[in-house]
């Protein structure tokens, strides 16, 4: 490893101990890497044990201290800590692998495997276990409920899953679906949050769409014999949904006099008229994305009863 990437004697001293190894952007081996261990930072830290084990995964800089000229002098330090760290771990990835593999129901054995994959931000294959484990025959009602709820929180943080709006429409279906059938689950409320970050946040009308779930929630909860548990959930997405607003409206407003971020803010409010009229010209014009909300603010206005809207509630 070249001492001049990261001048410590912490580095040094583990450099003694086992062997350091960088690969650099340029390099032909960095993408199937970077794809392998779905390396999403600039700097990816991958600790392996002697038999070539994963033992983690994960951005080198966690707290941030690239982010400026200063704070960059402290980052041989955090990056030494993140290899220690793994280092002192006794069981690698394909440890806990081949341990669930073997006693697939065992409770134990699913949540050290679940958890190293939280550890590691390896959502999609966190997925993946849970799909396979609530698809096991004879699973407990409730442990299948947890394994679906969990790989369904998961899917909200995949990188790319929600990349497309057929995706993100299944997501919200899914959602929701898990939702009215788990609501007494205790990972429900989580499954919540993610329901509503990564089905109707960041998106245009947020408000609208949030409103719109919470309405199809309600039906449900109207043929339920006991309807408390999903309506607590409806409560907690309800206020989400007020949170969002407020966050909005008020980073709306400290963008005046930047057009673009303001329009963008409006958006997602619900502001049709502006997302149309800032939008709709250079630069923006060229751009898929921001045509995509000019086109669905086009289909708000079009819909039957439908009043420009600037964030109302």
């Amino acid at each position: 490893m070249e001492a001049s990437l990261l001048p410590s004697e912490r580095i040094a001293e583990l450099a003694k101990k086992v062997e350091l190894v960088v690969v650099r952007r340029a390099d032909p081996a960095c993408e199937p890497l970077r794809k392998e261990f779905d390396a999403r930072a600039a700097a990816w830290v991958i600790v392996l044990d002697p038999r070539g084990e994963l033992l983690d995964s994960g951005a080198a800089d966690g707290t941030g201290a690239l982010k400026n000229k200063d704070s960059a002098l402290a980052f041989p330090g955090v990056f030494a800590d993140k290899l220690e760290a793994g280092l002192r771990r006794k069981e690698s990835l394909q440890d806990l692998e081949r341990r669930w593999a073997k006693e697939p129901k065992e409770e134990a054995g699913f949540e050290a495997l679940a958890s190293r994959l939280e550890e590691l931000t390896s959502d999609a294959r966190l997925r993946e276990l849970c799909t396979k484990v609530a698809d096991l025959p004879g699973l407990p009602a409730a442990r299948r409920s947890g394994a679906l709820l969990r790989g369904f929180i998961a899917r909200s943080r995949e990188y790319g899953a929600l990349g497309t709006a057929e995706a993100q429409a299944n997501f919200v279906q899914d959602g929701e679906r898990l939702i009215v059938e788990n609501a007494a689950h205790p990972r429900a409320p989580q499954a919540v949050q993610a329901l509503f970050q990564g089905g109707y946040a960041g998106r245009f009308d947020v408000p609208g769409r949030c409103a719109a779930g919470l309405a199809r929630l309600e039906a449900q909860a109207q043929g339920l014999a006991d309807p408390a548990p999903l309506r607590e959930r409806i409560k907690e997405l309800s206020a989400l949904r007020e949170k969002e607003i407020e966050t909005l409206q008020a980073r709306r407003v400290a963008a005046k006099g930047n057009e673009a971020s303001e329009a963008w803010y409006a958006a997602a409010l619900g502001d049709a008229e502006t997302t149309i009229r800032v939008f709709s010209k250079p630069p923006h014009d060229k751009s898929a994305y921001y045509q995509g909300l000019v086109q669905e603010a086009r289909e708000k206005l079009q819909r039957p009863g439908e009043k420009p809207a600037k964030g109302e509630k």
